[in-house]
């Protein structure tokens, strides 16, 4: 499931190659998608990989919609919602965060447990924090921040 055909670039000498995952964000149309789009009105960086797919609530994030990110050749995928207790459709990003639990557990039955799959609940002003969680993932240690996350997602 996981892409096997990296995203390289050349460094300045033309030999250096670095791995760039595609990782697809799924965010809330509230605070995930509010924190993005400011990020990118105040013209802050993040990995030009990165592919955010907005969603009226992470509640409307199926196990189905995760599975196939993977399928279209994301490295990882990633699910921002509001914080927990403040969701706008109330307990939607509960049921988005069982959804990922779900289909984490779908794929540790399938042996590829070890792609990312993370979610993180924020409000609509932590754009640094979003923006750390993204940068994260082009770390050349990206693939253990799943389990660096796992018990900040418990």
């Amino acid at each position: 499931m996981v892409s096997d055909k990296p995203t390289k670039h050349s460094g300045g000498n033309g030999h250096d190659e670095v791995f760039e995952p595609e990782i697809t964000v799924f965010t809330c149309n509230y605070c995930g998608y509010m924190s993005a789009d400011t990020a990118g009105a105040q013209r802050l960086q993040y990995p030009p990989t990165i592919k955010l797919v907005r969603l009226p609530c992470t509640g409307k994030t199926d196990v189905a919609h995760l599975l196939k990110a993977f399928e279209d050749g994301a490295d990882g995928v990633y699910v921002v919602g509001c914080s927990l207790g403040n969701c706008h459709h109330v307990r939607g990003n509960e049921r988005g965060l069982a959804r990922v639990q779900r289909t984490k557990q779908l794929l540790d039955e399938i042996r590829v447990g070890q792609v990312p799959v993370l979610v993180s609940h924020l409000l609509e002003d932590e754009i640094a924090l979003l923006l750390e969680f993204l940068n994260l993932f082009n770390h050349p240690a990206w693939m253990f921040f799943n389990a660096f996350t796992a018990a900040f997602n418990n």
